[in-house]
């Protein structure tokens, strides 16, 4: 996700500080081969990307802090994320699917949905 946003803001010309990290307590993993395919298709190399804990950072510093589900956001409360700083992508529908674990035509439409929803963000800003 937060390689989209990066993208996006370029293109626009906005010069912004964006981080990627996760709830899941693991640091260092590399993406998955079907994250470094479908990003891959979209101009983006994530071969040198490693996975964040989001427990290792201070979440008062965002301004903004986005992510894909409901349950997700619950966990960004338990680390004393603002409620207030929080979007889930998609949330009128549910949120974004995960795709961990699945095909890579999962791999593809949740690129392909985060894609799309970080247009609108970025929209919102210009």
């Amino acid at each position: 996700m937060a390689a989209f946003f990066k993208r996006e803001f370029q293109i626009v010309g906005f010069s912004v500080k964006i981080e990627s990290a996760g709830v899941v307590d693991r640091e260092g993993v590399r993406v998955s081969r079907h994250t470094l395919a479908v990003m891959k298709e979209r101009g983006i190399d994530m071969s040198s990307h490693r996975s964040r804990y989001v427990g290792n950072i201070s979440l008062e510093n965002f301004d903004h802090i986005y992510c894909i589900d409901e349950r997700v956001k619950k966990r960004l409360i338990d680390f004393d994320a603002d409620s207030s700083r929080i979007v889930i992508l998609n949330e009128k529908n549910g949120g974004i699917p995960n795709p961990f674990h699945r095909d890579i035509e999962a791999y593809e439409k949740c690129a392909s949905l985060i894609e799309t929803e970080v247009k609108k963000v970025i929209a919102e800003f210009i």
